[in-house]
């Protein structure tokens, strides 16, 4: 197939059309014999092959009983950016980012600030999301759940391999508290025994590379080309420009060489573990206090 065929744009956009479908409980054949098109070009026009255009978008909608509005927002998804460039809100980030996740056979992140959202536990996922102060709390609920489904990629896609690479720094930064970070790296810990995910921690040796560098998420997929996601706290951006993603696979490569392998991370990670535990009590009952 030509890794080309189709895009991160076009593969949202026929993703959302094809989930309007649905609800609107209607099948591609009962669809095509609606709009006057094959079913095979609603299968292209769902998979984000067919060259979606306004008319073709419009027509397909608007026999899913879609509203104006609905109609204008699934045209928005489909407006130019740079070539290979797609800037999206957070929102409208993930959901391209769910998206592909679940084709992808090989992902490589690296994480220079938070531990990565597909190894997060519930407790650190709502102190990652109530940082900023920004978000009220039933939509750091809302967001931290959709987070612990999003995981169930790991198990879900079987041909999927992921490595970790994460920042020293993120293991001694104790967000949450000292029981959220080390149930936290208990979770990483086990984490390390799943046939498909490495672990390798980045000490801070490699703290000038990783700065430079900063937060990416390198994803191959079989039946079309890589994809690169960034992604600051307010949005991001889905990246499929050649020269920019061999750029991002340099970097991979870089940090790998500095990373530790993935025994001595287990290592480092038991280690900081333990340095999360509570402080012993003493009996001694202090000074003034003692039985006369």
């Amino acid at each position: 197939m030509n890794p080309r065929i189709s895009t991160v744009q076009s593969r949202e956009q026929g993703a959302v059309l094809r989930e309007r479908r649905e609800l609107a409980g209607l099948t591609g054949a009962q669809l095509a014999e609606r709009t006057g098109y094959s079913p095979s070009k609603i299968c292209r026009i769902e998979k984000g092959q067919a060259g979606q255009n306004p008319i073709t978008v419009t027509t397909h909608l608007s026999h899913c009983g879609a509203t104006a509005r609905e109609v204008d927002e699934v045209l928005r998804l489909g407006e130019p950016n740079d070539p290979g460039f797609l800037a999206r809100r957070m929102q409208n980030l993930l959901r391209a980012l769910i998206l592909h996740e679940r084709t992808a056979q090989r992902i490589l992140t690296c994480a220079p600030t938070f531990v990565p959202g597909l190894l997060q536990t519930y407790d650190y996922a709502r102190a990652v999301m109530e940082v900023s102060g920004e978000l009220p709390p039933k939509e750091v609920e809302q967001r931290v759940t959709a987070r612990m489904q999003r995981q169930r990629v790991l198990s879900d896609n079987r041909a999927l391999q992921v490595t970790f690479l994460i920042y020293e720094g993120v293991l001694r930064t104790p967000l949450g508290g000292a029981k959220v970070m080390q149930d936290q790296i208990f979770r990483l810990l086990f984490s390390c025994d799943r046939r498909n995910v490495k672990i390798r921690i980045l000490p801070y040796s490699a703290g000038p590379l990783v700065a430079t560098v900063g937060y990416f998420y390198l994803m191959d997929f079989e039946e079309h080309g890589p994809v690169v996601s960034i992604e600051s706290g307010l949005g991001g951006l889905m990246i499929e420009e050649r020269e920019t993603i061999e750029g991002y696979r340099r970097f991979g490569s870089a940090l790998e060489k500095q990373a530790l392998d993935e025994g001595e991370s287990r290592e480092m990670l038991a280690r900081v573990a333990s340095e999360y535990d509570p402080p012993e009590e003493s009996d001694d009952p202090g000074p003034g206090l003692a039985e006369e």
